[in-house]
């Protein structure tokens, strides 16, 4: 379902009365969608704490991202000879979906998907160094940001599977980022409005109530501190 959709649902949800009285009060798209990101991650995060599978609905993709050489301080290599074998992404990836560390990444492959790369974690990536069964075997590790890559001298561009935290952001990676894709586009371009949200659609009646139900609170609050506050001057 589109942003623009859900938005709609929430706006029509309002103007119906079943929040309390907005009373002149401005409700801007750009904070249901806000609220629409942070409410997704809750009810993504609840399904994790049950031990619940997370639907491919939920998750993006970022295509053919671009890898370049890592820096020998990056990769903590005693030699340059050494230190060639480990690439990263060219730019730090979006922002991962916080608290869900063991389930956000579903998978890192080559540019076309047919080649799977392990995703460790970054202090068990310096022990794989000197394994001798890991040592020379590709693998991946989120490190400040960027994915790095050992042994991947000739990998030039990587797939992410992800739960990422802002839809948005994702949109705009691919359209700035995705080596593959000739036809170049405008990242500022792409409007939130426009965009498919990741989130399975039986869970949209419940983003939808806890968007409502938030921007109600909101104003509720904000009304009883202007009465409050009308009280103490009729009182001066």
């Amino acid at each position: 379902m589109k942003v623009v959709e859900i938005i709609q649902r929430v706006e029509s949800l309002m103007a119906k009365g079943i929040s309390v009285s907005l009373e002149g009060g401005y409700i801007s798209r750009r904070w249901i969608y806000n609220l629409m990101v942070g409410f997704r991650a809750k009810i993504i995060g609840q399904e994790v704490n049950k031990k619940q599978k997370i639907s491919d609905w939920n998750k993006q993709m970022l295509t053919c991202v671009e890898l370049v050489d890592a820096t020998l301080s990056e990769c903590e290599c005693i030699s340059k000879d050494v230190c060639s074998y480990m690439k990263r992404t060219k730019n730090r990836i979006p922002e991962i979906m916080s608290g869900l560390s063991d389930y956000a990444i579903d998978s890192i492959t080559n540019s076309t998907g047919g080649l799977k790369i392990d995703l460790v974690k970054y202090n068990q990536s310096k022990y794989n160094r000197y394994s001798k069964y890991s040592s020379k075997k590709m693998s991946a590790f989120i490190y400040d940001g960027y994915v790095f890559l050992e042994n991947a001298k000739h990998l030039k561009a990587i797939n992410i599977l992800a739960l990422f935290e802002d839809p948005l952001e994702v949109e705009k990676f691919n359209a700035e980022n995705d080596m593959c894709n000739k036809d170049s586009v405008c990242a500022d371009c792409i409007s939130p409005l426009d965009i498919e949200f990741p989130i399975d659609n039986d869970k949209v009646d419940t983003l939808v109530m806890l968007v409502v139900n938030e921007i109600s609170m909101a104003f509720l609050n904000r009304n009883q501190q202007q009465k409050q506050e009308e009280g103490e001057n009729d009182r001066e």
